[in-house]
């Protein structure tokens, strides 16, 4: 352990980078992945909720992670050659849909991370929620939906190429997200009623 205050600094600089890098990586665990081509372009696509798992009344939203993929590991986010997709809050919305309410947010960057966006809501409901994602991305536009699994995250995989527009194919699909549960299955003492 360094005695010095330069070695501190140093120590607590990578100990920072360390977390950082944690608090960027960790949340895609419960995601879902998607290798996308649109037109001529891959992107790596990552959608599932804040704070997963998600209750009711919990404050979460949509965690959306876009960026150009590593060509030797293309649906690996941790990959050494990934590269973060900014400035999509200029271009893209995402309209949440729970049951027949639907409803659109404007998608904010996440502090400090680049690449990654967020709409933050308040699930009101325990259901299926989808995130429609729509707007363009490098001038194509895009309408993809995503929706969330009632088991939660459920190790899919599936590698085979699927039209989904005349612009949009996807190359895979990884992984899921969790429906909202009731926060009674989880309160501790019960709330009173």
């Amino acid at each position: 352990m360094p005695t010095d205050a330069a070695g501190r600094v140093w120590f607590s600089g990578m100990a920072g980078a360390i977390a950082a890098l944690a608090l960027w990586a960790v949340p895609t665990v419960a995601h879902q992945r998607q290798l996308l081509q649109i037109g001529s372009s891959d992107y790596l696509v990552v959608v599932g909720f804040i704070n997963e798992p998600v209750y009711t009344g919990d404050k979460s939203g949509i965690d959306l992670l876009i960026m150009l993929p590593d060509p030797a590991d293309p649906t690996e986010v941790r990959a050494p050659e990934v590269k973060p997709m900014e400035n999509l809050d200029k271009t893209l919305k995402v309209e949440v849909k729970a049951g027949p309410h639907a409803r659109v947010f404007d998608l904010k960057p996440a502090y400090r991370a680049p690449g990654r966006y967020e709409a933050v809501f308040y699930p009101t409901v325990a259901t299926t929620y989808s995130f429609r994602l729509f707007g363009t991305l490098t001038d194509l536009p895009i309408d993809l939906t995503f929706v969330c699994h009632p088991l939660g995250h459920v190790s899919l995989e599936d590698k085979s190429a699927s039209k989904l527009s005349e612009q949009v194919t996807r190359k895979a699909l990884i992984g899921s997200f969790g429906c909202p549960s009731a926060r009674t299955d989880v309160e501790f003492p019960p709330a009173p009623r």
